[in-house]
């Protein structure tokens, strides 16, 4: 009995640390069901359903799935093109073939044994799945300093849209969020237009956005607040 109730209390203990933000080697971690969530509703906008037909995003770049550009189905050995049709069954096979494989390239740059929180993970996961390894590589490097505000380099240093990719913006406000109130927001679709870039502004000028963007009560994704 004594030994079951150690187990549980340890198991508790290892739960409540990754809410808390304790840092584990990426190696070790995990996407939560709410990124994921999170993520098929950032591409696909909400409720998360994938698109089966081939078209073409705000940059113009082929695309279909949850985002699924001609980088996804190279990296998959699927080929150098986007497929004209999907069904909702392949883009879902798809996309978890995919998560691993950016997991995967994550451990092979060297990021296997760097510690990150569970949003930080996600954070760093989302930039990773949503950017070229080019661009990132700053981003790395930010990251690997010591510097308590890195994330917030970071994040300044790839709003590379200066605003003008409203989608984007939108993206960037909720993933941060997240990361320092550990919500993911249900739609950021939802986001109004003229809040959301206040809040970029807000943001990038070193003020509160994260009071903005909690007074906008918007349905959060599972349980919500950690």
């Amino acid at each position: 009995m004594f030994e079951k109730l150690f187990l549980w209390g340890i198991g508790y203990l290892a739960m409540k640390g990754i809410k808390d933000g304790v840092r584990l080697p990426l190696s070790m971690r995990s996407l939560s069901s709410e990124y994921i969530q999170f993520l098929k509703n950032a591409e696909c906008g909400f409720p998360g359903v994938p698109q089966t037909e081939r078209y073409y995003d705000s940059l113009g770049v082929a695309t279909i799935g949850y985002g699924f550009t001609v980088t996804v189905f190279s990296s998959l050995g699927m080929g150098n093109s986007v497929p004209e049709y999907m069904s909702v069954d392949e883009a879902n096979f798809i996309f978890d073939k995919f998560l691993s494989i950016v997991k995967q390239d994550m451990i092979a740059y060297g990021w296997g044994d760097f510690p990150f929180t569970q949003r930080e993970y996600e954070a760093f996961f989302d930039l990773w799945y949503n950017t070229s390894h080019k661009q990132t590589w700053d981003f790395y490097l930010i990251l690997k300093s010591d510097s308590p505000q890195k994330y917030d380099v970071a994040f300044r240093k790839y709003d590379y849209s200066n605003g003008g990719l409203l989608g984007l913006v939108r993206r960037r406000m909720a993933v941060l969020f997240a990361l320092y109130r550990g919500a993911y927001v249900q739609d950021c679709y939802a986001i109004p237009a003229n809040s959301v870039l206040d809040m970029r502004q807000n943001y990038l000028n070193g003020g509160d956005f994260l009071s903005d963007f909690a007074n906008l009560n918007l349905p959060y994704i599972g349980n919500g607040f950690f």
